[in-house]
Formats: C-alpha cells, structure tokens, sequence
C-alpha cells in the first residue's frame, strides 16, 4: 500500500483499466475523464472524480495521461484549464500515443513551467492494460524515470528506456504501430488469398508460424480474434492516427516509406468507408467482401501424413544444388541416402562426388538411374525445362516419384503435375522455408501437396530436410501457395522493419533499443526477432535468400492473389519495391540487406549490438 497521490487523465479502452490497476496497487487517484461512462467504473473501484486537468494538477505531483489524439494530448496539458495551470504538479507521464512531434511541444512548454514530462507509450492493448502486462516505451529526464518506477512496474511487466530527448518513446511506439498494422494487412491479404485457393487458413497460420513469415499476428491476434471471428482491438481511426505519425516522422527525418504510405492508404480508405470506429484487426471483413470467402477454419483441416519406412534409404536424385539444394542435398548424402546428382554447373557437384554420389549430365538421366528425384531450382521457367523438355525427367525411363522443393507457384506447380502424371510419375510440391541456415541445419518447414504418398515413401528423406512437414491437401499447387503467402509476409516485415528502424535510428534512438523494445510488443515478427538482431545490426550481409528470388516469390503470390480475385494493397507495394531494388543491380544480394537501399536515402546506418539496453 502507498499514501501517494496521482491524477489520472483518461479513462478509456487503455487508460481506465491501467487506472483500476493503481488503485489496487493502493495509490490514492485523482481522475477525470469528459464521458461518465468511462468514469464511472474507475470511481466506483475507489477513484476521487475532479472537475479539470488543472484543479488536479494543483492537488497530485505527478499525473498520468491517457488521451486518444494529439490535440486532445496538447489541450489537457498546455490548453486553458489545462496541466500547465496546476500548482502541484512536478512530473507529466504521457501515456498516449501522441508522435514525436507533439511530444516534443508538450515538454518545452511543461518544462518551462518547472514540470517534468516523460513521453511513455504503451503496447498490449486492453488485455495487456487489465492484467498490468504493458510494455513501456519511455524517453525523459533518467532520474525522472528512474524515480516513477514504482507506478510504471503497476501498469507493465516491460519499461524501456528509450533515451533522454522529449518523443524518442513516441517515435518507437508509432514505428511499433506501424510494424503491428502491417502483420495485420499483409497477413489479412495473405490468409484470403490462401483461403480463397481452398488452403485451411488456420492450417496456413501452423505453417507460417514456424517459418519465416510469422509475425505478431500470426502467433496472437489471428488465432485469438480472426479465427474465432471475435474481433477486438484498437478502433481503426486510431491505427490511422498511429500510422499517420509514423509517416509525418518519416517524413520530418528524410526517410521515404514504401510500405508506410501503403498501410496509411488502406486504412484511410477504411475509414473513408465508414469503418473508423470498427476495431482494426476486423479490417479482414473488406478483403474478404472483396473475394468472397471468410477466413475461418475449414470442416476438415489436412491430416498427417503416415507410413513409411522411417529406416529405409531409397535411392534419390537431386537436380540443383545451388544456395538451398546444395545444403538439402548434403544432409541426404550425409544421412545415408545413395544419391544421383545433376546441376549445370561441374563445380556444384564436386562436393557431392567427393562423397560418393553418382553425377549424371542431363535431368534425363538422372530419371533413368533413379525412381525417386527432387529439384530445387530458381526460376519456373527453369522448373518447366527440367521436369518436361525433350532431355527432361518426363523422357526418363525409371522415374517414379518427383518432389519439388522449388518456390515455382501454383501454375507450374498445377502444369507440371499435369504433363508428369500423365506418363504415370506421382508428382508432390514440397516448397520449404527456413532459407539457407535452416538448409544447412535440417530445420526447414516443408509445405506439401499433391500425391500424399509421395510424401510417405519418402518421409525419411524429408526428415533429414527439415522438422516441419505439413500436408496441405491433394491439389497440386497449394504447397506453392502455401509457400508464397509466407514469403510475402517474410518480405512485407523485412521491409517494414527497414524503414521503421532507418527512422528511428535517424531520430537519434539506438536500434538495438529499438528491436528490444518492438520484441516485447506488438510489432514483433521473425525480421524483428531474427534476422535484424543476427544480420542487419552486425552488419553480416554473406549468407541469406537473395532479393531476385524474394521478388520472384512475392510477383508469383500476387500473380496468384489476382487469379483469385484478391485485392493486395500492401502486397503490391512491397511487389514495386523488390522490382526497384532489382533494378537497381542488386538482385544478387541477401534480402536483408535491402535496408541499405532505405539507408542510402535516409543517409544513415543501422548498425549496432543485439541485445542493448
């Protein structure tokens, strides 16, 4: 129990629960807040009611606010009647997300009148507000913060301190913000696409959450709101407030958002519809109007797979061993399986020769040495020659079983397929995620479909691929689209967290902070967690997926978006953006790396070490 005295100033979705919180804690409250109905519920838990931000400014020393605009923020604070009036008050807690900017002018004019101010956003929306498990993004006066430790250790389990500039909080938590819009559009386009190619969506949600693409969404809202079609969360006009400061800062710091501008046109025009009021994770409803189907589980989700010899080494061949079929292909030869090996270039097969595998000289002859063949390959084009020229697979003579392990999509995938079983060749599209680590370790996520017992007879030889297998249904081609959605998604938070963390980092914050704090919230995905800590801050850009097969990959997922009748408005963005990165020559670098196209723009460096405070 405390005898301290604090205001509270906002009692809404956020800020009433975070007050009941302190009152259970035993803070004394003041509070206000101009609807009786938001009022009500925190008086009744104990909260003395006051009639203006001054009158209670002039009886607590610190006061905590709650508001949902920035002009809202400015008239509480610096208006008449407002904080500034008080004759009490020693330090401000914003607990809004105002922007950097108006941060910045609440505390020169709090300050000019002796008052503190700490700029602390939250993330964890009203469940994370009730049961006190916030993360706090605060920057101010260190002592200031060091001294409201108790109060923020009631509202959250996580503060972070962002640095001492009035709105560096603000601007993490408007980049947090837009990183948590974007998993929910993109994984909005992504799971009606899929939906609307007869994928089970909480099946595609399996996939992607133990492979590149998942996110925040993916792992929390989808199965908590979507599925259950019970969708609560912040009001759209909200994000669209939230992602409109993230493109003004942007915008101040010199830093063009791709993505940014996209996620603001979506919910702009959502708002334009009269969806302002509508919780943003419902925004799924106008994708789905668009396609005609409802993203919700299916009567029967695909079943595993089962028999099989988990002992048995069939002979295989394997065709490409480039940057993923050359570490797949050694974990086979490493675990036993006699291997016949074809790729265009000599040097490719060496290592594999080395090791005892047969070399042949055209895909035609490893169909007639062996019954089982799997390719890896870069390009559909490259997958059609294979599988169904003259000198192809489909002429081999002892040619059984053909798995593809290539990202080809659905349209290869379904055309092959055709042509292969017509001569009798049981055909399964088996595209993996996990990239070139994953490859090398025989940790991949394989996405599978076609003829399931393909997938059987050579289970074996997929567990020493990866640790993930999932069959996704009898139809040729929905592994391939299996496999586009999350690369999509993959691309979509890449690219978001490149223009995040490019404007953070020339707001001056450092982006290790950065990363920690977006981790612990809403923003988070695999790029966030992953990829940026282990490539980006330490500037490791040798090994990875290269862009031109990242920009194949999302052309072919919005090619199979449109043949579906599916709106992408971020997709096509981030479509465009891959297509100038190619452009400008550097097609052939890891796709981490393309921050350094935004970087080179902003005039700054993302560089740092994972894991700072």
């Amino acid at each position: 129990m405390t005898d301290k005295t604090l205001g509270f100033i906002g009692l809404g979705m956020m800020g009433g629960p975070m007050a009941k919180n302190l009152l259970a804690a035993g803070y004394r409250l003041l509070v206000l807040d101009t609807r009786p109905e938001a009022l009500a519920p925190v008086v009744e838990a104990g909260g003395e009611p006051m009639d203006s931000p001054a009158e209670i400014a002039s009886a607590a020393e610190t006061v905590l606010i709650c508001l949902p605009t920035p002009p809202v923020v400015e008239h509480v604070a610096l208006g008449a009647g407002g904080l500034i009036e008080g004759t009490a008050l020693t330090t401000c807690i914003d607990l809004s997300t105002t922007g950097p900017v108006v941060a910045r002018k609440v505390a020169a004019g709090l300050n000019g009148k002796g008052v503190q101010y700490l700029d602390s956003p939250v993330s964890g929306g009203d469940r994370g507000a009730t049961a006190g498990t916030l993360s706090l993004m605060v920057s101010g006066p260190k002592d200031v913060y060091a001294a409201v430790q108790p109060i923020l250790e009631v509202i959250g389990k996580k503060s972070f301190y962002i640095g001492s500039g009035a709105g560096m909080g603000q601007t993490v938590k408007v980049a947090n913000n837009f990183l948590s819009a974007t998993s929910n559009l993109s994984t909005a386009e992504a799971l009606v696409m899929g939906t609307k190619s007869g994928l089970d969506p909480q099946t595609m949600l399996d996939v992607i959450n133990v492979s590149s693409g998942r996110n925040n969404a993916t792992e929390d809202k989808y199965p908590t709101f979507v599925m259950p079609r019970d969708f609560r969360s912040m009001r759209t006009e909200l994000s669209l407030k939230d992602i409109t400061l993230f493109n003004d800062e942007a915008e101040v710091q010199g830093v063009p958002t791709w993505v940014g501008g996209a996620v603001r046109q979506f919910l702009t025009h959502a708002v334009g519809q009269g969806r302002g009021n509508d919780p943003s994770i419902s925004l799924i409803t106008m994708i789905e109007d668009w396609a005609g189907v409802e993203v919700k589980p299916g009567p029967a989700a695909p079943t595993a797979i089962e028999g099989g010899d988990a002992n048995a080494r069939p002979a295989i061949g394997f065709i490409g061993l480039g940057d993923m079929g050359g570490p797949m292909a050694m974990r086979l030869v490493d675990a036993g399986f006699p291997l016949t090996v074809f790729d265009v270039r000599a040097e490719a097969m060496q290592p594999f020769l080395d090791k005892g595998a047969v070399a042949a000289d055209s895909p035609k002859a490893v169909a007639d040495a062996v019954e089982n063949v799997m390719v890896c390959l870069p390009v559909p084009d490259v997958v059609r020659q294979v599988a169904l020229a003259d000198d192809g697979l489909i002429a081999g003579g002892k040619i059984e079983r053909y798995v593809d392990l290539s990202t080809t999509g659905a349209v290869t995938a379904r055309a092959v397929a055709a042509a292969l079983s017509e001569k009798g060749i049981a055909c399964l599209d088996s595209p993996v995620s996990g990239g070139v680590s994953g490859a090398e370790a025989g940790t991949l996520s394989l996405m599978q479909s076609g003829d399931k017992s393909v997938a059987a007879a050579l289970m074996p030889a997929f567990a020493a691929i990866g640790e993930n297998p999932f069959f996704l249904g009898a139809a040729p081609g929905l592994g391939q689209t299996m496999k586009v959605a999350n690369n999509y998604l993959s691309a979509t938070a890449n690219i978001a967290c490149a223009e995040a963390l490019v404007m953070g980092v020339k707001a001056g914050i450092d982006p290790a902070v950065m990363l920690d704090t977006i981790n612990a919230s809403s923003g988070r995905s695999d790029a966030s967690e992953i990829r940026y800590p282990t490539y980006v801050l330490p500037r490791d850009f040798t090994k990875g997926f290269k862009q031109r097969l990242l920009h194949k990959d999302v052309k072919l997922c919005m090619e199979e978006a449109a043949a579906q009748g599916v709106p992408t408005w971020i997709g096509n963005t981030v479509r465009q953006f891959l297509t100038y990165a190619v452009s400008q020559g550097t097609g052939d670098a890891v796709s981490v790396s393309l921050i350094k196209h935004i970087e080179g723009w902003a005039g700054v460096e993302v560089r740092g070490e994972a894991g700072a405070k």
